[in-house]
């Protein structure tokens, strides 16, 4: 079978459809701000063409079908479930309040999904596992003879060569399922306290971006958050304690819509999305900052760049 070139490889979003369809209007497009030739322009396109690169999950060196695993079988469980989280979260009649264990949990994976299936994530994971695979391997030197396969190289060194040389071993969508489904911090997420704030009333709607998780210093102390936009009227919060929610809603719906729209745009690597053109103007005057979004990605990011 030929190779398929890149143009033919299947998209693979990172910003899934499912999400920014909650930003469609009745032609059932969204509005992409990214910045082009003239400087930062908005076009309306269908969810399914943008937030994607084309074969981002795909896996190197395996048969190809197997190489679409991580996209059509992990992407798609969180999205799925995430999906079913999102439609009991944007409901005015339910929220978080009706939600189960099990609901509470894809919602839980979804979010630090999103955090870490962006391009740069990756690419920064990537490098970062080719920074110490060596050492990886070294890890199972002194038991190789009693442990080595009929088809295992006769030599440690050997079998040292060509694990290193598999760009399967040093791809990271290949283990993001298993950092992504840290127990630990989905049970931690699923004990913060979730709220749904809608601004029905507002005369100004919410945006999102490539970047939409809006991230304290952490989550695991007093008062930390994280945000993220849902729809252009309804921001999904989760708290560690009721004090960081009581500060939250102190402040004016404009304030909070503000705040949101100015920390998901700036933290945008390449698009911003909105419901309408109609703020062109904030978007042309932040989009291009890339303000690191979270702890998470900005210590990654640093350390593949050492």
């Amino acid at each position: 079978m030929p190779k398929l070139t890149e143009k033919k490889l299947p998209k693979h979003h990172y910003i899934p459809v499912f999400y920014l369809k909650q930003w469609a209007g009745v032609d059932g497009r969204v509005c992409e701000y990214a910045r082009r030739y003239k400087g930062i322009e908005a076009r309306r396109t269908f969810p399914k063409g943008t937030g994607y690169l084309r074969g981002l999950y795909r896996l190197p060196n395996v048969p190809d079908d197997k190489a679409e695993l991580v996209e059509t079988i992990y992407m798609k469980s969180v999205d799925d479930g995430a999906a079913q989280a999102l439609r009991i979260l944007s409901d005015d009649n339910a929220g978080p309040s009706q939600m189960n264990d099990r609901m509470k949990a894809y919602w839980a994976r979804f979010l630090h999904c999103l955090i870490l299936r962006s391009p740069e994530y990756i690419s920064a994971m990537s490098t970062l596992l080719a920074h110490n695979v060596g050492d990886y391997v070294d890890e199972i030197r002194n038991k190789y003879e009693k442990e080595r396969k009929p088809t295992d190289p006769p030599t440690f060194e050997e079998y040292k060569a060509q694990f290193i040389a598999n760009p399967l071993n040093t791809f990271a969508p290949r283990i993001i399922n298993r950092i992504v489904d840290n127990p630990n911090i989905i049970r931690h997420m699923c004990g913060m306290k979730w709220h749904v704030v809608r601004f029905s009333s507002s005369q100004h709607l919410l945006l999102t971006s490539d970047r939409p998780i809006i991230m304290t210093n952490g989550v695991g102390g007093p008062g930390a958050h994280m945000a993220l936009p849902i729809s252009p009227t309804q921001l999904f919060i989760a708290f560690n304690d009721d004090e960081g929610y009581r500060q939250v809603r102190s402040l004016s719906p404009r304030e909070l819509i503000r705040n949101s729209n100015t920390k998901v745009v700036e933290q945008a690597r390449k698009y911003a999305y909105g419901f309408s053109h109609a703020d062109l103007s904030f978007v042309s005057n932040r989009l291009g900052k890339q303000v690191p979004a979270t702890p998470l990605e900005t210590g990654i990011l640093r350390l593949a760049a050492s």
